[in-house]
């Protein structure tokens, strides 16, 4: 019976419980296997989340904030501002601490008044002045009669080669009586007319002050493409989140559409011109004294002037003497200044707002 002692019934189990074992491992293995595989599977889908550049949740921006649009090229921003009275001062506030730009609007000119001031000088009196005599009918007309009296200030005949008309006896030299008597009026000359322009000027000024702030740091990304979570202006910045540019320009497409234009600075070159006076006109308060003869003293009788018509009544009148008396010049340009240049904002910005 040798096949049966080969045959060990205790080997056999141990070769099945050896066979069963591997059996075991395998069916193991292949659990493990799946497990792995499904662990694989989930970090990819984590490796595809953590690729977005979404700094914290991207659906929303915090409570804070507000998400706007992206700015676009060659603007500036996010920003917000503070508008005041030019009597107040703009300040930054909370989330946007930094100062970008300050600028102002409502332009107050000013005023502007010019005028001119005309003042004649240097004029004078002529030494010499001239008599009329009438006869009985008054001033009127052409005189009868005109004496010259060339020497300021001395007392002068004025009965040598009188019409016989003129004298009560008929005789030429003889005194005047019942006869009108005026004179010639006495132009200054000479002189100059002085200008002196005044100019009531400004100062221009706005009336409304902006500043336009910043945030202090970047600002992280939210659900628009590529648009920020912007702080919400608290007070005392404006509503509305804003962007901004240099010089006047359209607001872009979009929702930075409330459009408001803002200045930097003022270019005046307001001035006053002209003020031409032209040249001295007027007269001279001359007078002259008619006086008769009393032991050879000249005696003042009565004084007749450019804008008087005196009668003698019955006074011999003789003599004359010719007062020069003082210039009353004025000049006869027009004395007008001219107003010159204008008052503008300059150094323009351009600022758009979110409603």
């Amino acid at each position: 019976m040798p096949l049966a002692a080969c045959f060990d019934p205790n080997t056999s189990a141990a070769e099945g419980a050896e066979t069963g074992s591997e059996d075991d491992v395998t069916a193991e293995g292949t659990q493990g296997e799946g497990d792995s595989s499904s662990s694989a599977g989930s970090s990819e889908e984590s490796a595809d989340t953590s690729e977005s550049t979404v700094t914290g949740d991207p659906d929303e921006c915090d409570a804070s904030s507000i998400c706007v649009d992206p700015v676009p090229d060659g603007w500036n921003g996010p920003v917000a501002h503070d508008v005041t009275p030019a009597s107040q001062n703009p300040s930054c506030g909370e989330g946007y601490s930094m100062t970008a730009v300050t600028a102002a609007s409502e332009l107050d000119p000013g005023a502007f008044e010019c005028g001119c001031s005309c003042e004649a000088t240097g004029a004078s009196c002529p030494t010499s002045g001239t008599l009329e005599i009438w006869d009985l009918d008054g001033c009127s007309g052409t005189p009868d009669h005109t004496v010259v009296l060339s020497e300021a200030n001395a007392c002068q005949s004025i009965t040598g080669n009188l019409p016989t008309s003129l004298s009560d006896d008929g005789g030429s030299s003889k005194p005047l009586a019942l006869d009108w008597f005026g004179m010639q009026p006495s132009a200054i000359l000479g002189g100059t007319c002085q200008a002196e322009i005044s100019a009531d000027i400004g100062p221009a000024a706005f009336e409304v002050e902006y500043l336009i702030c910043e945030p202090a740091g970047s600002l992280p990304a939210c659900a628009i493409s590529e648009g920020l979570c912007a702080p919400v202006p608290a007070s005392p910045l404006e509503p509305g989140v804003c962007i901004w540019k240099a010089g006047v320009e359209e607001c872009p497409a979009g929702s930075y559409s409330n459009k408001v234009e803002i200045y930097g600075g003022i270019e005046d070159s307001r001035s006053c011109e002209g003020c031409d006076c032209g040249d001295p006109v007027g007269e001279c308060t001359a007078t002259i004294n008619l006086q008769e003869l009393d032991d050879n003293d000249c005696v003042g009788l009565f004084t007749v002037s450019a804008e008087d018509c005196t009668p003698s009544d019955t006074a011999d009148v003789e003599l004359a003497t010719f007062n020069p008396g003082e210039p009353e010049a004025s000049c006869d340009g027009e004395g007008v200044a001219e107003q010159v240049g204008e008052v503008a904002a300059s150094e323009p910005y351009t600022l758009c707002c979110t409603d």
